[in-house]
């Protein structure tokens, strides 16, 4: 009972994080192309047309469970950002009980806890993609399969489970790949026979002669029968898609970059703190942030190495993460994107591995406890006092000042509130042909559509274009354009507005 209160203060605690002031930041170039091809259509089948017309390489699940949410919900940003913030509050119970599996009940109180101030994950849970319902699928996906290993019947949750994470997002296929790869070694063993193949009802066995023994591999069926079943209905859907795998593989090809392993190393470090610090913020926990790593890595071997000797958690965890993330890291090689935020479905391992290293390491670990409390304020104050993507009342200071992000995109649900927050900062560089459009004024055309966006960018900026091609694509009317010398920058600084009608 008391273990059902401490959860329901960590739920409401974690509401409050991720909800308040969710609204204040404009969406940003991805939040956008989301929004209008989800909350603009009324029917599945415009979700679907606009899905591909845009080029998306995501799969299309996403897209359709938030145009259902929308039919339900004002069209807001908070609102629309609120569908990423809600798979990470159910994640919460949901880490308790897959913790609770190896571990006790108090190792997986504490991962709940660190997964609710966590800095990363209070970051997505604001951000409108569909990065945290992957998570929450993923990790009911093992959750189900640990299940099912007692209890078949919990074969199909993991199916059903499994399959709409890849429909989420195609790394759900390093899900499964983990999962076949670690339940393949933990069943393989010598065996006195030289059968090739054998089958039952319940497992599907290959051996192979070595000398007077046989190397015997096994997978469950229901497992084969699922992952089987999950393959067969995604490449049913990439068949229709070659000109979308085309797009998709052309955009993370161009320009792509070496990644060392080192990427994979610092993990820890951005699961703890988060890789939304700046510079100067690192510069001022600089002593924080090298006590975690001082500190997170030896708890994280200390509890693997606990895991291995008591078989809590099992090995099984181990080889599934060094098969995801040797899978990751030759993809992304290959593409040459880092993108943190595809393996955050790894993120629950990491806090049932630290978790169990606290709680075993109480002397460690209380040490370390608290410095991840006190690294984790900045980042979090953060996200409520800073702009990532400023609102429009912060165009003035885009415009003028050299601190800010060489590009930002603004956007409201209100157009008309361009004439009240841009007028004099456009006017001092003197854009006043802005306000008259074929001999309209700028109130009137803004009247008739239903969504704006401004675009703040530099000639040199290739991600100016990368927005500027999503915006084309969902036929946004061009309003304004034009190039202009910044007084306080040494590049050419550009002003777009694109209007949108439902």
């Amino acid at each position: 009972m008391r273990t059902g209160w401490v959860l329901a203060v960590l739920i409401v605690c974690a509401l409050f994080l991720r909800i308040y002031g969710i609204e204040r930041e404009s969406l940003s170039g991805d939040e956008v192309w989301t929004y209008n091809a989800t909350f603009a259509p009324t029917t599945f089948a415009r979700v679907l047309a606009n899905h591909r017309e845009q080029g998306d390489t995501s799969p299309p699940l996403y897209y359709f469970l938030l145009n259902a949410y929308s039919r339900i919900v004002p069209h807001t940003n908070g609102y629309y950002r609120a569908f990423a913030a809600i798979p990470n509050i159910l994640t919460i119970p949901v880490l308790y009980l897959f913790v609770r599996l190896f571990t006790t009940p108090q190792t997986g109180l504490l991962a709940a806890f660190l997964w609710t101030i966590n800095p990363l994950q209070i970051f997505y849970s604001r951000f409108g993609r569909p990065y945290t319902l992957f998570v929450l699928l993923s990790l009911l996906s093992l959750l189900f399969y640990f299940h099912a290993q007692k209890k078949p019947r919990w074969w199909l949750a993991y199916f059903a489970a499994g399959t709409t994470a890849v429909f989420v997002h195609y790394y759900g296929l390093f899900l499964h790949l983990g999962v076949l790869t670690a339940t393949l070694w933990s069943h393989t063993e010598l065996r006195f026979t030289h059968k090739f193949l054998t089958l039952n009802r319940n497992e599907i066995r290959i051996s192979i002669p070595l000398m007077r023994f046989s190397l015997s591999f096994g997978l469950p069926t229901a497992l084969l029968a699922s992952t089987i079943g999950t393959i067969s209905l995604l490449m049913s859907w990439l068949a229709t898609l070659p000109r979308l795998q085309s797009a998709g593989l052309a955009y993370f090809t161009a320009d792509p970059q070496y990644l060392g392993f080192h990427k994979f190393l610092t993990l820890p470090i951005t699961f703890t703190a988060g890789h939304y610090l700046t510079s100067a913020n690192v510069a001022q926990h600089l002593f924080l942030l090298a006590g975690i790593i001082v500190l997170v890595y030896p708890l994280i071997l200390y509890s693997l190495k606990t895991s291995m000797s008591t078989n809590t958690p099992p090995r099984w965890l181990i080889t599934y993460t060094l098969v995801v993330l040797t899978a990751s890291y030759i993809v992304m090689n290959t593409l040459g994107r880092w993108k943190t935020h595809y393996l955050l479905f790894l993120s629950p391992l990491f806090f049932l591995w630290l978790s169990h290293g606290i709680i075993k390491n109480k002397a460690l670990g209380s040490i370390c406890l608290a410095g991840i409390l006190l690294l984790s304020v900045p980042p979090v104050v953060s996200l409520y006092t800073t702009y990532y993507y400023p609102p429009w009342h912060e165009a003035a200071a885009i415009i003028t000042e050299q601190s800010r992000p060489t590009d930002a995109l603004i956007t409201t649900n209100q157009p008309q509130e361009v004439l009240h927050h841009i007028t004099t900062p456009l006017k001092h560089y003197q854009t006043e042909e802005l306000f008259t459009i074929d001999g309209r004024t700028l109130a009137d055309v803004l009247q008739e559509h239903d969504r704006a966006w401004l675009v703040f960018f530099r000639n040199n900026d290739n991600q100016h274009w990368k927005w500027k091609k999503q915006l084309e694509q969902l036929n946004a009317t061009v309003l304004y354009e034009t190039n202009f010398n910044n007084a306080t920058s040494y590049y050419n600084t550009g002003l777009e507005l694109y209007l949108v009608s439902a």
